[in-house]
């Protein structure tokens, strides 16, 4: 992918203006704040995002509101050849935090239906000010600023309300039926949607 330090030279040649939203925010905001100021900074329509289909296209929707912030957003897997392919739990995205030229890289490997999420992941990255990379997302972490990424992202695409609807179920093949049709519905990954009915306790683990 191109070179991060061309780009911020060409910017700051052009005298593009600093990027304000860059460090706006802190872990000790309640994360339904932040997601609603990501929201209304990008001029994301969560209907419309559900509309487009397959999820490749509501991804493509949600990847040009934020290009339209100013952040450049990567599709990339490896460092330029086939043997340099970069397995998923090393890494799903990064965020460079830069105020002139933030960049997001995300690794297209991952399903099309899990790419929303780790976008919006790696923004509230940018948010933060926290530049870094992040492997399994879904996987249990006491680090405060991932788990925090992860709610923000989550209530971006997902009201807390809506998840109730999965609360009943008969059975675990009931349960993962649900969980398929539900995010299905949504253009999110089955993956999220457990994650966020463990995080709030509308199911419980073994």
């Amino acid at each position: 992918f191109p070179s991060h330090d061309k780009i911020r030279d060409l910017l700051e040649d052009e005298e593009s203006p600093m990027l304000n939203f860059i460090g706006s925010a802190s872990i000790h905001q309640p994360p339904v704040e932040v997601a609603q100021m990501i929201v209304k900074a990008i001029h994301f329509d969560v209907k419309k995002f559900r509309s487009l289909h397959p999820p490749q296209k509501a991804f493509e929707y949600l990847r040009g509101q934020v290009h339209n912030l100013g952040v450049f957003v990567i599709l990339s897997h490896n460092l330029g050849s086939t043997h340099t392919d970069i397995p998923l739990e090393t890494f799903r995205g990064f965020a460079i935090a830069d105020d002139t030229a933030p960049f997001i890289v995300i690794n297209d490997a991952d399903a099309q239906s899990a790419l929303a999420f780790t976008l919006l992941h790696e923004l509230v990255h940018l948010w933060l000010g926290t530049t870094g990379i992040s492997g399994e997302l879904f996987a249990p972490t006491n680090h405060p600023i991932e788990k925090f990424c992860n709610q923000v992202a989550g209530l971006i695409l997902l009201d807390e309300q809506e998840l109730e609807e999965i609360g009943i179920f008969s059975s675990e093949e009931d349960l993962n039926e649900k969980i398929g049709k539900f995010a299905q519905d949504r253009n999110i990954s089955r993956s999220m949607v457990a994650y966020r009915l463990l995080e709030l306790h509308i199911v419980t683990g073994k």
